[in-house]
């Protein structure tokens, strides 16, 4: 009874067997058909013997695949390993250029700070800077008092042209005829004095008299030709 039971799990194994053990089972086959035909001690213990044969086959197979299989576990552990150091790697270069791009931009600003501090250095010293400001409160105040005479001399010059103006703007006054025929009657000879008091006074009045139809003039200064 148990020779069957190895047989069919022979015959499940045979099922499950690779293309390596196909010609082991078949000749097993063979074995086993012969003593089905034919049976006998003999073909038994060739089967039993046979049967040792692939079971410690089968065995070493084991151990083998067993062996592969930690092998398989060790590479596969060792693939995780490596993609973990991948990305370690990868994470540092990332790390690494963010670290170039902050250093260039430092270099940068160091660059811009020492052009600064170069500027700083060129620029005048205080000392300096309060001697070209004295310099200019200088120029100012000569400027405002050279403005205030400005000033006064136009202010006289505006003075004078009205003075000007309303000389011409009254110059048709003196125009008119009567005002000609006043500048144009020649002045009557001036007496000798007498020494008669009552002879000077008729004569005064006598004068006053001649003159009293002619017009007298508004202003008696003449304008200038």
């Amino acid at each position: 009874m148990s020779t069957y039971q190895d047989v069919n799990v022979y015959l499940e194994r045979i099922a499950y067997a690779d293309g390596g053990e196909e010609r082991k089972y078949r000749y097993l086959m063979r074995l086993i058909v012969a003593f089905h035909e034919n049976p006998s001690q003999k073909a038994y213990a060739e089967i039993e013997e046979f049967v040792g044969y692939l079971g410690k086959s089968m065995k070493h197979l084991h151990e083998q695949r067993n062996t592969q299989t930690k092998e398989v576990k060790m590479l596969r552990a060792k693939r995780k390993k490596a993609r973990e150091d991948a990305n370690k790697v990868e994470v540092a270069v990332t790390k690494a250029k963010e670290n170039l791009e902050k250093a260039k931009l430092l270099i940068e600003q160091r660059a811009e700070r020492e052009a600064l501090v170069d500027k700083i250095q060129k620029m005048p010293t205080k000392a300096s800077v309060a001697r070209q400001m004295d310099n200019v409160q200088y120029e100012l105040d000569h400027l405002y008092v050279e403005q205030k005479r400005r000033a006064s001399k136009l202010e006289s010059y505006k003075k004078k042209a009205l003075v000007v103006l309303g000389f011409t703007e009254n110059s048709d006054l003196f125009q008119d005829d009567d005002y000609n025929n006043f500048i144009v009657v020649e002045r009557p000879e001036k007496p000798k004095r007498s020494k008669n008091k009552n002879h000077r006074k008729s004569k005064k009045r006598a004068h006053r008299r001649n003159h009293e139809d002619l017009p007298k003039p508004k202003n008696s200064r003449r304008p200038a030709e």
